[in-house]
């Protein structure tokens, strides 16, 4: 039971990665020893959770770990989110300069 909630392990839309990487942990290290999947393969795991963007980013960057795995998880998060708020600015920017010109 444990291994199929494994396998079909994905992040929630409305949770954070801190909170995925928490479950996604819990899951893993609850698998009895004889059934867990390697290590490797976890980190092969992990990466298809997301969406396409963060699943690229993870690949792109090679953790040699989980943790850093996670930790990258987590970064590219903020990185992402950073980028979006800015590209919405720079929409409204460009709205609010098209009003002022009709």
């Amino acid at each position: 039971m444990l291994i199929e909630e494994y396998n079909q392990l994905k992040r929630h839309p409305d949770e954070i990665v801190q909170q995925f990487s928490d479950r996604f942990n819990q899951i893993y290290h609850s698998i009895p020893l004889n059934f867990k999947p390697p290590p490797d393969s976890a980190l092969l795991h992990y990466p298809r959770a997301f969406d396409p963007e963060i699943e690229f980013h993870l690949r792109e960057r090679s953790p040699s770990n989980m943790e850093q795995m996670q930790n990258m998880a987590v970064d590219i998060e903020v990185n992402l989110k950073i980028r979006a708020e800015k590209l919405k600015a720079e929409k409204e920017k460009k709205l609010d300069r098209l009003i002022k010109k009709s």
